[in-house]
């Protein structure tokens, strides 16, 4: 806090050292210099997702002025002022720097209502009152069918779109990141399958008293499709549907849920719906496209593909959709030409690589794929997928230095998998490199300890390297482990030894 005067001097327009004034301030229970700063971080920011104090202000002074003229004003800061400590808003009321949770939502939603009330006759909110008190939080939640399988989606799906510049810039990010995924794995036990399946029979008995709202068939879908009931789900978002016929956003539900149940030719219907009212959503144009790709309406799905490609043109899913979709209609030209394209428009996507390489290898051009491959792994070295399709090219073409390498690679990555090991010891082997490839051996034995193929190797190759004791004894284990070594190995071994003896 020393230094934060000085630096603010320097610049007292950044955004962020004021928000780090404040938080010292708070830290230190100065809540109105704390607020001050806040306020100050909140009017200089960049990125405008806020009201700042100048337009909170002209609000206020428009609504005054139209007052007499039956203006009300719903002056929801000073609301979530008064809900907080020191009359500062926080997580208490905001999933992030400006998205209310469902506590927030409610206290903004009461004063619009109380602000409608009072234009409205103001007459007593009472229960028995023809305009009954608005409902608490609880309530509020239950009637609407929110379970901790919502609370879970809300907050994974903040964690997803704040997991990202601009938000990671925050400098408490991290922190913050970490609060709510434990947040998020808290609710965990609450979502187990057995659980879910008590909150199904709630939501069958909230339906048979005669409560069908849209957010009740929107929730019990989301839960049925949890559970494994896709069909059922369905029938939850149609009738939702039925209930907001222009909101995209259900249209889309019903189509990916249509799509999990395997009924492409109805997911593609629905899916066509939600393009049309969401027509610059990309992934609703993605899973549109993948629709009428299984429903074999290829040349629409490609269509659609392209739009995707067009609303999201430096990703590089987009590209291998569509080359995946072009391949598939055995246009394997234009699916390359799309690989590349989209390995210009994003050059950190590893797997662009893998299908151009697979599409190279079925062209006949096995070095260039070997070649993609090579790029692809060097931008994502843990993808096991790529070295496993170079591993194999590799094999076919008897490229054994290539092969130790990619072996060696796949190893790292799955350093208990004996088989792998026993691979990369056959390469070792024929290579030449008897002492690398015994090491490989015996992890092998180490790892499986019935592997006798493998102890019958090390066995060779310590005969082979001269240690006559060492191959025997290895010789012998293997007998141990009910294997036979190589025929005339131990002959041999009690010849050379006899003659040494001499």
């Amino acid at each position: 806090m020393a230094h934060s005067p000085r630096d603010a001097r320097l610049n007292d327009t950044h955004a962020a050292l004021q928000f780090r004034i404040g938080q010292c301030h708070w830290a230190l229970k100065g809540y109105d210099a704390a607020r001050l700063a806040f306020e100050r971080a909140r009017d200089l920011d960049t990125l405008r997702f806020r009201a700042d104090s100048a337009i909170n202000e002209s609000i206020r002074h428009v609504a005054a002025e139209g007052m007499a003229k039956g203006t009300a004003l719903a002056d929801v800061e000073k609301v979530f002022a008064a809900r907080s400590t020191e009359g500062l808003p926080g997580e208490n009321l905001f999933h992030d720097h400006c998205h209310p949770n469902f506590t927030g939502n409610h206290a903004l939603a009461r004063a619009v209502f109380e602000q409608a009330h009072a234009l409205l006759g103001g007459a007593p909110l009472t229960a028995g009152s023809p305009a009954a008190p608005p409902v608490h939080e609880q309530e509020c939640a239950e009637r609407l069918g929110m379970t901790p399988l919502q609370q879970r989606n809300h907050l994974q799906y903040v964690l997803l779109v704040s997991d990202k510049p601009p938000f990671t810039e925050r400098f408490d990010h991290a922190a913050w990141k970490a609060r709510l995924q434990a947040r998020i794995d808290a609710l965990a036990p609450q979502i187990e399958p057995d659980r879910l399946r008590q909150y199904a029979v709630w939501f069958r008995e909230m339906l048979a008293r005669g409560r069908s709202d849209p957010m009740i068939h929107r929730n019990y879908a989301q839960l049925l499709r949890a559970l494994g009931n896709p069909q059922e789900a369905a029938e939850q978002w149609r009738l939702a549907a039925g209930m907001i016929p222009h909101s995209g956003e259900i249209w889309l539900e019903l189509g990916r849920t249509l799509l999990d149940a395997g009924d492409a030719h109805a997911a593609a219907e629905a899916l066509a719906r939600a393009a049309e009212l969401m027509p610059l959503h990309a992934e609703t144009q993605r899973d549109y496209a993948k629709a009428l790709q299984q429903a074999g309406r290829h040349n629409e799905s490609l269509a659609a593909y392209r739009r995707f490609v067009a609303l999201h043109p430096r990703k590089g899913e987009a590209y291998w959709m569509m080359g995946a979709a072009q391949e598939a209609m055995g246009d394997l030209p234009g699916a390359m030409q799309t690989y590349r394209e989209g390995i210009a428009a994003d050059p950190a996507h590893a797997g662009l690589h893998y299908y151009l390489g697979k599409a190279l290898r079925q062209q006949g051009e096995t070095q260039a794929a070997i070649a993609e491959w090579r790029r692809g792994v060097e931008k994502q070295p843990d993808n096991y997928g790529m070295h496993a399709i170079l591993a194999e090219t590799l094999e076919r073409i008897g490229d054994r230095p290539g092969l130790r390498e990619t072996y060696t690679a796949m190893t790292a990555l799955r350093p208990d998998d004996a088989a792998l090991h026993f691979r990369l010891g056959v390469v070792q082997e024929t290579l030449d490199e008897r002492d690398d490839a015994i090491a490989s051996f015996e992890r092998v034995v180490a790892l499986d300890p019935q592997r006798v193929d493998a102890q019958g190797r090390i066995a060779l190759l310590r005969w082979r390297k001269g240690d006559a004791e060492g191959a025997l004894e290895a010789a012998r284990r293997c007998e141990e482990m009910g294997g036979q070594p190589p025929p005339g190995l131990l002959e041999e071994i009690a010849q050379a030894i006899g003659q040494k003896g001499k």
